[in-house]
């Protein structure tokens, strides 16, 4: 079942889910504590959420963004202040939310920012991301991880 509607006029049940996943959504809202409430609330307890952000904040990719000069597009539409790490612990703070795992996660991807539109140049771009991947992926550094990522329980 695919439903296309409103989170904040939804039709789905509260705590009808085992595991709430969130990719790429909350930091698009000025007021991201509401759209966290929202999953929170859709999940059963014990149940776990997943909720994972782009990195911008002093990444390499925000910075070949910059570089680049489309830092300004990315500005206009993302929530940056959430970005941090410590600005996104203190989103889960006081809620029914057991934080299980909180950190910088992902292999570098440099096609984020280069946007290759070449078939070779994709190519490269992306035997580039396996090779740098593999060495990146276990860093979980805030300059080359492209995602945030937050794992956390239902504990009432």
């Amino acid at each position: 079942t695919i439903l296309c509607e409103d989170i904040f006029k939804t039709s789905l049940k509260k705590e009808s889910f085992d595991i709430v996943y969130s990719f790429g959504l909350i930091e698009h809202f000025e007021n991201p504590e509401s759209i966290i409430n929202k999953h929170i609330e859709l999940l059963k307890r014990g149940g776990h959420i997943i909720i994972s952000i782009p990195n911008f904040e002093n990444s390499l990719y925000f910075t070949l963004n910059k570089l680049l000069g489309k830092e300004k597009r990315l500005m206009k539409t993302h929530n940056l202040d959430i970005m941090d790490i410590n600005n996104f612990k203190k989103l889960f703070e006081g809620k029914n939310v057991q934080v299980q795992f909180l950190d910088y996660f992902g292999p570098i991807n440099l096609t984020l920012a280069f946007n290759p539109r070449n078939k070779i140049m994709l190519i490269f771009m992306h035997v580039l991301n396996q090779i740098l991947g593999y060495f990146t992926l276990s860093l979980r550094s805030k300059y080359f991880s492209p995602d945030l990522v937050m794992i956390g329980r239902k504990i009432k």
